[in-house]
């Protein structure tokens, strides 16, 4: 019971972060959208194949994690460097 409740909830948060990454499209340049997507896409299927291989539920708690943290990093360096504004 304990490892569904945490995949389901790993994969509600990589669903929600998922919103951020489509909003994100208010401050983020096109092409450099569609590489955050390609990112959290891929972040997809690693936590995807993370539940097949039977892993610890921390590891597929922490593919949300990851994704926002690189969500993150990405739009305060465009920001900063690339002077991207909404």
């Amino acid at each position: 019971m304990g490892r569904v409740l945490g995949v389901g909830i790993a994969l509600a948060a990589h669903l929600a972060v998922g919103f951020l990454y489509a909003a994100a499209g208010l401050v983020v340049p096109g092409l450099y959208l569609f590489g955050l997507w390609a990112i959290w896409g891929a972040l997809a299927v690693v936590g995807v194949l993370a539940v097949r291989r039977r892993r610890p539920v921390g590891y597929v708690l922490a593919v949300p994690v990851a994704a926002i943290v690189i969500l993150m990093a990405v739009v305060s360096a465009g920001g900063a460097l690339l002077n991207w504004q909404a």
